[in-house]
């Protein structure tokens, strides 16, 4: 049995070898290129002959890039008349119908000549009536006259119209492209390229390769490439939509993008992507029909290095066009359309996209995750930002697809995804409560930080360690910022009704504890070099007492951010806390007293003197502040009895 000659190369039989078919490929893609600038021509025509008054547009360069050498064409479109209704005229119309059907001729010659067992060959005959019949509809256009209808015929994308067919027999010569490739450059296939193409399509490669991961099982990003006369056409094909292709043309430093899509916001998607690199952007052909939109642009590099870093840049952000208007529409159920789009933006800048969202369950996932912990919290039509605001809404969603992409890239399942989500919804649909006791538990964390960082500065047994001194009033002074902005940002946006009395006042008392040590850590920096090691023992003794008290009040927070799953027992957990604050309370109150003795021992200078009593008068009034915070959170503890926040 013979066997089955392998696709990805030309059976040695054939009468001219892979070189001629190479050469025939090129040609088609090339006829490809004349065809579309005709099209825009066309068009441009049409349009301007039934608005004389409108601006003229200049396809000179498009027409150079196309490889169409006639340059009587460019002042077509301005001498261009309508006759009627129904019929234009126009200079060199009978030549542009020729040539587009000339055209369309060469790209089915590639497909004569393939390989027999290439399957596009069972398809030929299809491509050859399909011209037949579009060229019978489209008679000789005698003395440049046409029928407006005929152009429409032409231009217009629909089931078994020319362009249809050029559509469709293009993806075929790329296909026989991919089949015939001798051949990959970094996972592209690639035919006829030169030596200079090679590091161009390895940058392309190098940008795709990079974030080609996060389409997952999604098909899509077949890059082919091949030489066609003075320019290197890389070709990415995005998904299965036929239309959905990006194509590139590099022709000395300048890059010209041609990008089709059915779906106009992603072709702004796209321009707002690439707005770095500055890309001079104009409309392609058939920029304005119902099934398919095209736009070109054209980025010049100033060098070598900065034309493959653009080549990178553009293949990168490819995955993110994959199933883009599928996750629009999903996210826009729950923000507004603009949100939406900023939202994917978002996701395609920090590399995370949307498709890991789109294959983990979409809008049903946050759908179901909603029903599961919220039933009571929607009513029927009130998108997510309507319940929890514009702002909040953004961030879960953000939040929500760097979750799926994050899980999904590390091999994760949906229902650990569904978890995660559930856990950063119930963090944004929290309670009013709940969100001042959060922002208070950040707040405690700091407070405790802040004692921590003034008792290493009070030192060990040999006194004062000076050097820290200024440190650490320089860091308290902007942990306490911090603080207080936590705070004071909380209180701008809550309203105060909003939240039990109790938790109120612990809104209140909390801002001046952390004061109180940030104003100890300024006085220490006053000391000498010389206050006496019994002082600054006395205050550490003061300090690590306080220190005590602040961790139990982080616990006590901690216990009431659990009232509501555990009911009772948290209630215990916040009292027994409250306790052991009050205690230390009293504590710190006759340590001070002591610590007033030593003071006064006479060993002492004024200055000294002055310093050891401030610093303990700070720090007792952060424990009084501490026992006022414990007594809010137990009145909150009490009322609540330990039912629900």
């Amino acid at each position: 049995m013979t066997p089955t000659p392998r696709l990805d190369s030309i059976d040695d039989t054939l009468a001219d070898g892979p070189l001629q078919l190479a050469d025939l490929i090129r040609g088609g893609l090339a006829a490809n290129d004349r065809i579309k600038y005709y099209l825009t021509l066309l068009q441009a025509v049409a349009a301007h002959a039934g608005r004389p008054f409108a601006a003229v547009p200049d396809l000179r360069a498009a027409r150079a890039a196309a490889g169409v050498t006639d340059a009587a064409l460019d002042e077509a479109v301005a001498l261009s008349q309508s006759l009627s209704d129904t019929l234009l005229v126009f200079p060199g119309a009978e030549r542009v119908r020729a040539a587009l059907f000339a055209d369309m001729r060469r790209m089915l010659e590639p497909l004569r000549a393939a390989p027999p067992e290439y399957p596009g060959h069972t398809r030929l005959d299809s491509y050859v009536r399909r011209l037949e019949a579009c060229a019978a509809e489209a008679p000789v256009w005698q003395e440049d006259q046409v029928d407006v209808r005929a152009i429409e015929a032409l231009t217009r994308v629909g089931d078994e119209t020319f362009h249809r067919l050029v559509m469709d027999v293009h993806k075929e010569l790329n296909a026989l492209l991919a089949s015939v490739a001798v051949e990959s450059i970094d996972g592209a296939r690639v035919l006829g390229v030169a030596p200079q193409d090679r590091p161009l399509i390895a940058a392309f490669m190098k940008g795709l390769n990079a974030t080609a991961g996060l389409k997952f099982d999604h098909p899509g990003l077949g890059t082919t490439a091949a030489r066609s006369r003075d320019a290197l056409s890389i070709q990415n094909d995005l998904g299965t939509t036929d239309g959905h292709v990006i194509v590139i043309r590099v022709a000395g430093l300048t890059a010209g993008l041609t990008y089709a899509d059915v779906h106009r916001k992603r072709l702004l998607f796209l321009q707002e992507t690439l707005s770095p690199y500055g890309v001079e952007w104009r409309e392609g052909p058939l920029s304005r029909t119902d099934e398919l939109e095209t736009i070109v642009g054209d980025f010049a590099a100033p060098g070598q290095a900065e034309l493959e870093q653009f080549l990178t840049f553009v293949a990168s952000r490819l995955v993110f066009l994959i199933d883009w208007n599928r996750a629009r529409k999903q996210l826009g159920r729950f923000v507004s359309r603009r949100e939406a789009v900023r939202v994917l933006k978002w996701a395609a800048d920090n590399q995370f996209g949307h498709r890991a969202f789109l294959q983990a369950g979409g809008a049903q996932l946050i759908s179901s995750v909603f029903d599961r912990i919220a039933p009571n919290r929607t009513r029927y039509g009130l998108r997510l930002d309507e319940l929890i605001g514009a702002d909040a809404a953004t961030a879960f969603l953000e939040s929500v697809l760097r979750i799926a992409t994050t899980a999904l890239n590390q091999g994760r399942s949906v229902r650990l995804i569904a978890d995660q989500v559930e856990v950063e919804l119930a963090r944004h649909l929290a309670t009013p409560a709940e969100q001042l006791i959060e922002v208070v538990a950040e707040h405690a964390m700091l407070i405790s930080a802040l004692i921590e960082r003034l008792q290493q500065t009070l030192g060990s047994e040999q006194g004062l360690a000076i050097g820290k001194a200024a440190q650490t009033a320089a860091l308290a002074a902007r942990w306490e910022e911090r603080a207080d902005a936590a705070i004071a940002g909380f209180s701008r946006t809550l309203a105060r009704s909003a939240a039990d009395a109790a938790l109120q006042e612990l809104l209140d008392r909390a801002q001046p504890v952390a004061g109180a040590l940030e104003e100890c850590a300024f006085v220490l920096t006053l000391a000498s070099a010389d206050v006496p090691p019994a002082g600054i023992a006395s205050l550490r003794s003061i300090a690590e007492l306080v220190g005590t008290g602040a961790r139990d009040y982080v616990r006590a927070l901690e216990h009431a951010k659990a009232l509501r799953a555990a009911g009772p027992a948290a209630v215990d957990e916040v009292l027994i806390a409250v306790d052991r604050i009050t205690a230390l309370e009293h504590a710190v109150d006759a340590a001070e007293r002591s610590a007033r003795a030593v003071f006064l021992d006479g060993s002492a200078s004024s200055r000294d003197l002055h310093v050891l009593t401030g610093a303990a008068r700070c720090l007792e009034d952060a424990a009084d502040g501490l026992a006022r915070c414990a007594t809010a959170i137990r009145d909150h503890a009490l009322g609540l009895g330990g039912g629900h926040l």
